[in-house]
């Protein structure tokens, strides 16, 4: 029977239902419009991609298949196809779609990106050779145009494609000091400060004037640990730009570290009143170091006043507000379902050297922990944990919607494709020269030191069953008040720590799902509290460093722990009663 009415509205009605998260109208919709025009390749790949969203990788890639069936020149689709292949581990198949893709428009740098991905993951070196060379072809030859389109996508979905364009300017003009700079502050963004310093000591070196670079010198400086040559930096800047503000903050930061809060003080109340002073997340770092200086001070009351004015202002941002408070976080709801009961025929050891976890709450010292194990022979820190999309991955090969069912549900084979994945993400995430280069193969010890991976102790349980798990745990008051006034970018955590009692309520489950995962599921545990760690620094880090099996110099790393006064809360406890009420029996 020929096709008679125009598709387009209703496929216009099932996007907008798609895109307003109405999955189940959504995908009826489509596969209503599919019953009336079967050609509709659009539509096949609009519902791939929606039962992609829904856990159903195997529908989703056969509903791709569909589309590319229907119009194998549409490049988009193999691109599609290509991460739906992702999602089943089919990873030699996923590579032919990108490359097709990449053959239908060399123009889109996302699927070269993802190419060159899959065959650094499959260790291919000659074919990555290739993909690479052809990325590069299809890449702008003017620096300065790849460095304006970089500069379009930061910050967008299309942020990843920025990074690509600027490893490309870099090596098409590796003397550029705005290509510099920009590669720089990005590579400071994600923790590679070393490298982030070289190049923007480059940039500084062939044109100081350049935007930017100075002040992001200055802040890779100090995050190398070299508080003096950030201060020389900082200071041979503004003689160039005086009013810089973030020249200026770095300055009231570095004042204050060193004790001297008057100074730190007088900088940063100036730069309050500064017009310059204009962007959100800038005006609530400022409110946050100017925070800390009253802290030092002892004025405790103007200390809390600058900390909510931080997180006021952090909740006016566009960010935010797409990141919706649940009262109970996907997350943690996942990781309480999946302890309910102990592991059952889960394996008891792990095949090699597993990773060494370090957990809790923000705020109670687990970047401190990660930081120092990571300074043992062979041992390095992870900038991000890989565990965070292996869970999705465990229900897209089980096919199971529960994640302890999914990983209850696994075999041995998948578990060891699991773990492989985990291993190239890892070195992936190491390796930050570029996309380009095969992982090396030199064994290292990961440290994977993230707040949130308390909510994936089922996951490590099941992956790496003996990993010692460190437990970072501090008095539940103190890691409220210091998670309250950070500032951080907005994720499903961070949007609960913006008000005291909110963030007590978010401490108290946290610590009571952790607990429920350390009682049932057989981990092997070591606790680092960090009120001991303050008092005995070398004694404690020397118990962690033997309860993981790594080797270091206890004594030296010592001093990198800073000396506090605790607890810090007693304060701030009249000014956040409810959340102190709320907390003070777990501290009990």
């Amino acid at each position: 029977m020929a096709e008679t009415t125009d598709p387009t509205p209703a496929i216009r009605e099932a996007a907008a239902l798609h895109q307003q998260g109405r999955h189940d109208q959504a995908e009826l919709a489509y596969r209503n419009i599919l019953k009336e025009h079967p050609a509709e390749a659009r539509v096949w790949n609009m519902l791939g991609q929606l039962l992609a969203e829904r856990g159903r990788p195997r529908e989703c890639e056969a509903a791709i298949a569909k589309a590319i069936e229907l119009q194998p020149e549409t490049f988009v689709f193999h691109y599609f196809h290509g991460l739906s292949l992702l999602r089943l581990n089919r990873m030699r198949d996923a590579a032919d779609a990108f490359a097709e893709a990449c053959r239908l428009n060399p123009e889109h740098i996302e699927s070269h990106r993802q190419r060159c991905l899959t065959l650094r993951r499959l260790g291919d070196a000659d074919a990555l050779r290739e993909a690479t060379e052809e990325m590069h072809a299809s890449l702008p030859s003017d620096p300065d145009e790849a460095l304006r389109t970089a500069a379009q996508y930061e910050g967008t979905p299309r942020d990843a494609e920025a990074g690509v364009l600027l490893r490309h300017a870099a090596r098409v003009s590796p003397e550029h000091p705005g290509v510099l700079t920009a590669l720089g502050r990005r590579l400071l963004g994600v923790g590679e400060a070393a490298t982030a310093r070289t190049l923007l000591e480059k940039a500084v070196e062939l044109a100081p004037e350049t935007l930017g670079a100075a002040e992001a010198l200055v802040l890779a400086s100090e995050a190398s640990g070299d508080g003096g040559s950030a201060r020389w930096f900082a200071g041979e800047a503004l003689q160039r730009d005086p009013g810089s503000p973030e020249l200026l903050l770095a300055l009231g930061r570095l004042d204050r570290i060193d004790g001297d809060l008057a100074s730190a003080q007088r900088t940063l109340e100036e730069l309050f009143r500064s017009e310059r002073v204009t962007g959100k997340l800038l005006y609530a770092k400022i409110a946050y170091e100017l925070g800390r200086v009253y802290e030092a001070g002892g004025a405790f009351d103007h200390a809390f006043d600058a900390f909510t004015r931080a997180q006021q202002v952090l909740t006016q941002r566009t960010k935010f507000a797409k990141v919706a408070p649940q009262a109970m976080p996907s997350m943690l709801r996942f990781m309480h379902e999946a302890c309910q009961t102990p592991p059952e025929g889960w394996p008891e050891t792990s095949e090699r050297t597993p990773p060494v976890y370090v957990v809790g709450f923000p705020g109670s010292g687990v970047s401190l922990a990660g930081k120092l194990l990571a300074q043992a022979q062979g041992a390095t820190l992870l900038p991000h944990s890989p565990l965070a999309s292996l869970m999705n991955r465990a229900t897209a090969i089980t096919g199971a919607q529960h994640p302890r069912a999914a990983l209850d549900a696994l075999t041995d084979e998948q578990a060891a494709e699991l773990r492989r994945i985990y291993e190239a993400d890892a070195r992936d995430a190491h390796n930050a020269r570029s996309i380009e280069t095969i992982a090396e193969e030199t064994p290292l010890r990961w440290i994977d030191a993230s707040p949130m991976n308390g909510v994936r102790l089922a996951l490590v349980r099941r992956l790496f069953p003996d990993a010692p798990v460190i437990i970072a745990a501090r008095d539940p008051r103190d890691a409220c008040i210091t998670a309250f006034r950070s500032v951080t970018e907005p994720d499903w955590a961070s949007v609960h720590t913006h008000e005291p009692a909110n963030t007590a309520r978010f401490v108290g489950l946290y610590t009571t799902v952790l607990r429920k995962g350390l009682e049932t599921l057989g981990l092997h545990t070591h606790t680092l509290r960090y009120e001991d760690l303050l008092k005995d620094p070398e004694a404690e880090i020397g118990k962690a460093l033997a309860f993981a099996g790594l080797r270091a110099d206890a004594a030296a790393l010592a001093p990198q722990v800073t000396p506090r006064k605790l607890p810090l809360w007693h304060n701030y406890a009249h000014r956040m009663h409810e959340a102190v009420e709320l907390l003070t029996p777990m501290a009990e």
